[in-house]
């Protein structure tokens, strides 16, 4: 149970420090935050620093997210069941390079048979992003950041999934950017982030395209466009 504070007095973020970390999330669901200290600047080219025991023994257990952020940021961690857990940075348990981790559901009531499929850090919550939701099989949705300000640790439901379906990709856009999709059998598509319309938490969303019978999602990323615009003008094919 959540303690929250009486007017004037501290919150538990208050008394944190705004480090830089690093977080490490492994397939077999494990999570650890490291002080970004821990990994000095090295030359180019040498052999790098173990940064985990994952991926010794299995597949299961090899890194699927690492990043940086700050420690009061919000981490926004999303399931393949279209649930979404927000919790701060600094909550994550601290370890060392080579420790394991701790199990995900000691520090957010993920259900053992689910998985972590996507994590955001968030700062703030502008009113002008959206989080973009894309599943398996093909159905995609955005929704205001703002709707997710006030998540807990405790989850919510942000997708309603058909059975069989699976919560793959959830990444931040704005209307000025593009998204592309593309499917295991080469299919691809790209359109205008602006042109999908917002909906609510708990909504299915919308075909991103027609998929032919045994293909699914391979892959969705968010393109911005001024980005994008710029590498194609700086890019031409020319040496």
């Amino acid at each position: 149970t959540a303690i929250e504070p009486e007017e004037g007095e501290l919150a538990e973020i208050d008394l944190v420090k705004n480090s830089r970390s690093v977080i490490v999330v492994t397939r077999g669901g494990y999570v650890k935050r490291m002080p970004l200290k821990t990994f000095g600047s090295q030359k180019r080219g040498t052999r790098g620093k173990k940064g985990t025991t994952a991926g010794s023994n299995t597949e299961d257990n090899e890194v699927s997210h690492c990043f940086t952020c700050n420690d009061h940021d919000t981490l926004l961690m999303v399931t393949q069941r279209g649930i979404a857990y927000g919790v701060r940075a600094f909550e994550v348990p601290t370890g060392t390079r080579t420790a394991k981790g701790v199990p995900i559901p000691s520090v957010l009531p993920v259900k053992a048979d689910d998985v972590v499929t996507s994590v955001l850090t968030l700062s703030s919550f502008s009113e002008d992003e959206y989080c973009v939701l894309a599943t398996e099989k093909g159905w995609i949705k955005k929704t205001p950041l703002a709707a997710f300000e006030k998540l807990t640790s405790r989850g919510l439901i942000i997708a309603t999934l058909e059975e069989g379906d699976r919560l793959r990709w959830c990444q931040i856009c704005t209307d000025d950017d593009d998204i592309l999709i593309g499917s295991t059998k080469g299919v691809a598509t790209r359109f205008e982030a602006e042109k999908l319309r917002a909906t609510g938490r708990t909504s299915r969303g919308v075909r991103s395209m027609k998929l032919k019978d045994g293909d699914t999602i391979a892959e969705m990323n968010v393109l911005a466009k001024k980005k994008d615009e710029g590498d194609e003008k700086g890019n031409n094919g020319s040496e």
